[in-house]
């Protein structure tokens, strides 16, 4: 991340921590890993929502 101020961290968690990256790396504002599994596990929900649901009719 030095070489660029435009850089942003993304990883399909799970991560773990100072393993993958660093604790500094995860808490910073270019990390986006938190922000995307959040996106994910909605998207998940709702697949599996209209799985089931595909199932009982």
């Amino acid at each position: 991340m030095n070489m660029t101020n435009n850089g942003v961290f993304s990883h399909c968690l799970p991560l773990r921590r100072n393993v993958k990256a660093t604790d500094a790396v995860m808490d910073s504002d270019y990390c986006l890993a938190v922000q995307e599994a959040a996106n994910r596990l909605h998207v998940q929900k709702s697949l599996l929502t209209n799985l089931l649901g595909d199932i009982t009719q």
